[in-house]
């Protein structure tokens, strides 16, 4: 009896060893793929020193931040906002079109903010740089290195940091 016992712990030890070792071997093999894949894809940004993206950081002001995150929570009012006007009247698009068009005039100005921001940090840049920079700002609107979906979750199977969707401004 007792040698089935230790038989059994042994079995399961040895799938257990295994199965972890798969699965440490999957994420290194995995992580390595990927990270060929990021120094391919994003080979521009390497002309940006840490020197330029703290000068670039400096250019957005801390008042600046502020009121960015002030629209975003705006927004995300709005949008509560426009949800409630729907689900009041379901099925009656009209009844939120006001709430609607305001959410589309904040998230308009918002965009207007960020590419005013971005074209005052492509005119203090050199020439040289200029073409760096734009190609971050891209890679970054599509999900680059470092804007994953939080810790390998992602929109499903085959998406997510390591497995993403192709960036439709980098297939150009």
């Amino acid at each position: 009896m007792k040698r089935i016992i230790f038989t059994g712990i042994v079995i399961f030890s040895f799938a257990l060893n295994a199965a972890v070792a798969a699965t440490i071997g999957w994420h290194f093999w995995n992580y390595r793929h990927w990270e060929k894949e990021a120094d391919r894809s994003f080979a521009a940004t390497a002309a940006l020193t840490g020197e330029d993206l703290q000068n670039i950081r400096q250019m957005w002001t801390p008042d600046a931040r502020l009121k960015m995150m002030e629209m975003r929570k705006s927004i995300l009012a709005k949008n509560a906002e426009v949800i409630d006007a729907i689900s009041r009247r379901p099925g009656n698009m009209a009844a939120a079109d006001k709430e609607i068009n305001e959410l589309l005039a904040l998230r308009g100005q918002m965009e207007r903010e960020a590419y005013t921001r971005m074209s005052t940090i492509l005119a203090s840049l050199p020439a040289d740089r200029r073409e760096a920079f734009t190609a971050f700002v891209r890679n970054r609107c599509c999900m680059g290195p470092g804007m994953g979906m939080g810790r390998g979750m992602g929109m499903g199977p085959g998406y997510g940091p390591r497995r993403m969707a192709p960036c439709p401004v980098q297939a150009q």
